[in-house]
């Protein structure tokens, strides 16, 4: 039997000899005392047990009941814990509730769902296999959570006491796979942990390689651990290289690339008889990257210099990319080591991202016009009549190759608040972070949040994720360590248990955010976002809003930041701040901005509203004219999209991509 468990970036498979239905169990016994508990709870398993995609598409009232479901069953188990023949079922009922709140991320609810269920078992002293196992896979769990809100020293020891289970459960059942496969796992989790706190790492990956490859000598069949050997292999590899043990991380590479050669060799044979698929193509795909890993190695200089991570270029950056996950739970990526500094808006960009939806065609297609000749242009679309529609009305650009359409689903158009954030990572080329943006109760919008990591398989990109919840228009950064950043991204993360010290270590980590300001964002203003009343058109100059005496309230506020925002350094010195007029407010329409514009190398894209003075719009093209001489100022009319909460620079992203991308895949469409 399957059951889930929750991992950063992702949920993945681990088999459990343990079935669901003990939990159905209790929610039957439910039915006595309250009809329509069973019906909820039933559904709440039903949900948690889908595959990731399809759980991932639950409309906004199903991801309701899910979460009614585990409140219900949250009061029933308080009834039914003084049943001893139900102390189990119970517990496990705890871990499927903190599964379904993690799914939710409600990590705060989460976590006291896992603390309860190893509660139960403890303090019921069982002591089975069964119940052993069960406590390991929980503090697995637990751990992830508290990676997931950046309370590392914690899932540590969670993940020791894990590994500590494991290692004495294998030990008295040396031939189990399911216990050697789940310590391995929990090895490989345990090195990326302590790499993250800044201890010895090396010995616990190179045990969770050994582990896994004595999986497999255990397993049923000669391939069931093959997907993790060659995980742990890379995860291995890659701490060695950070820790700049060459010798470790070459003879690490060599023995993946002798098995993956191996397996490549059988995999048509074993595909034909059996009934698990092997994908060729993807172990082919990690060969030749563990064989570029060497090819590097081999090449780099004998060096005690211990930034000799960043000076294996951009090859170990590429390799990283494709390491196969496996299938017992990855809960931890080794992304969230990776730093470096977030691209300004105004920087020179490669791409220009958006996500195509009927309702804002006209100022959509009035974007591609503007943009097509300065950026090139990928079109998220959701379905095949859409491709259709796009690829006549766009086809000269697409021939062109100046124009990509990519079958990539979303929920919304907004995509600078969930799309990719890119920058330069420390080895030395462009990379993306993929910050958490839906939400089961506030904002289920899982299709936004998914397409980051649709884009990067399909530009062959591997992101950071993070379970931070970062808006894109909620974050403005300068280039140089400059961010500014909405107070409201504070509440929404507090709200799942997310600390501002785990906020601000992203921001320092990902964004190269050395100087952050958490401000506080315009009254009565629906966004509750940045970049309505700020830019940055150069690295050292900042575009700040200002009202005049129609809104007293929010013109104090502007000029409290202005106060502020002078005291920031930049390297040519104290940050300019330059005033820039803000739209009126007209009826329930808060009103628009003209900060939340595009940079598009040379163009820049500029909001223009219908109830705006023309003298105020005139204004507003000088003050860009100076901003950025020999810039080309464009307006467009972005009433409607105002009036439905944004606007220019809400229905655009601007990313860099490595060089590679836009020479092999604008090329082959």
């Amino acid at each position: 039997m399957l059951i889930l468990v929750g991992a950063v970036g992702g949920v993945y498979w681990v088999e459990n000899s343990q079935p669901l239905a003990a939990s159905k169990s209790v929610g039957e016994r439910a039915s006595l005392f309250k009809p329509d508990l069973f019906e909820q709870f039933e559904q709440s398993v039903d949900y948690v047990t889908l595959a990731p995609r399809a759980r991932d598409n639950l409309n906004f009232e199903q991801s309701m009941q899910l979460n009614l479901a585990h409140k219900y069953f949250t009061d029933f188990l308080k009834t039914w814990e003084s049943d001893p023949a139900l102390l189990f079922e119970v517990a496990r009922a705890h871990q499927q509730i903190g599964k379904i709140c993690f799914g939710s991320r409600d990590y705060i609810l989460s976590l006291e769902a896992y603390d309860a269920a190893i509660a139960t078992v403890e303090n019921a002293s069982l002591n089975d296999f069964s119940s052993r196992y069960f406590t390991a896979v929980t503090r697995t769990l637990q751990a992830t959570t508290y990676a997931m809100t950046g309370r590392d020293a914690e899932a540590l020891e969670s993940t020791r006491l894990a590994v500590q289970e494991l290692r004495s459960l294998l030990k008295e059942s040396p031939d189990d796979y399911t216990y050697s496969s789940s310590l391995a796992v929990a090895l490989r989790n345990q090195a990326i942990l302590l790499e993250s706190i800044g201890q010895p790492s090396l010995d616990a990956a190179a045990e969770s390689v050994a582990i896994a490859e004595y999986s497999a000598e255990i397993a049923s069949t000669p391939f069931q651990a093959i997907d993790i050997i060659f995980n742990a292999m890379g995860v291995r590899a890659e701490l060695a290289v950070r820790n700049n043990d060459t010798v470790q991380a070459t003879e690490t590479a060599q023995r993946a690339i002798t098995r993956l050669n191996d397996f490549i060799a059988i995999i048509p044979e074993v595909n034909r008889k059996g009934d698990n698929l092997y994908p060729l193509q993807q172990y082919e795909r990690t060969l030749l990257n563990f064989k570029e890993l060497l090819h590097t190695l081999n090449n780099s200089p004998e060096s005690e210099d211990p930034t000799i991570a960043a000076g294996l270029n951009n090859q170990l950056h590429s390799w990283r990319a494709y390491l196969i996950a496996p299938r017992p739970a990855i809960t931890l990526s080794t992304t969230r080591f990776q730093s470096g500094q977030l691209f300004p808006d105004h920087d020179n960009q490669d791409l220009l991202l958006l996500a195509w939806h009927d309702w804002c065609a006209k100022e959509l297609l009035e974007v591609i016009s503007a943009a097509k000749n300065h950026i090139r242009i990928a079109v998220l679309v959701s379905d095949m009549e859409t491709r259709r529609f796009l690829a006549g009305r766009l086809k000269d650009g697409i021939k062109g190759r100046r124009i990509q359409l990519v079958n990539v689903e979303t929920d919304s158009p907004w995509i600078q608040d969930y799309g990719p954030q890119s920058f330069q990572s420390i080895y030395g080329e462009p990379t993306w972070c993929d910050p958490s943006y839906s939400n089961a109760l506030t904002r289920p919008h899982y299709r936004d949040d998914e397409s980051p990591k649709t884009l990067s398989s399909f530009y062959d990109l591997r992101p950071i994720e993070t379970p931070v919840l970062l808006e894109g228009g909620a974050v403005v950064g300068n280039g140089t360590g400059i961010l500014l950043v909405s107070q409201h991204i504070l509440e929404r993360n507090a709200e799942l248990g997310i600390t501002r010290d785990m906020v601000s270590r992203t921001l320092q980590r990902v964004y190269g955010g050395t100087q952050i300001q958490f401000i506080e964002t315009l009254h009565r203003d629906p966004t509750s976002h940045i970049d309505w009343f700020a830019t940055f058109p150069t690295s050292d100059t900042v575009l700040l809003g200002s009202y005049g005496s129609d809104d007293p309230e929010n013109r104090i506020l502007l000029d409290r930041h202005s106060a502020l925002l002078r005291t920031l350094q930049t390297p040519s010195g104290s940050l300019k701040v330059k005033r820039i007029p803000m739209p009126p407010h007209e009826g329930d329409f808060f009103g628009g901005s003209y900060t939340n514009v595009v940079y598009l190398n040379g163009l820049v894209l500029v909001p223009s509203w219908e109830n705006a003075p023309r003298s105020m719009e005139a204004s507003v093209r000088a003050i860009y004219r100076e901003a950025l001489p020999g810039w080309e100022v464009r307006m467009i009319d972005s009433t409607a999209l105002g009036r439905r909460g944004g606007a220019l620079r809400c229905m655009t992203k601007t990313v860099r991509v490595p060089e590679r991308v836009i020479q092999t895949l604008f090329e082959e469409s």
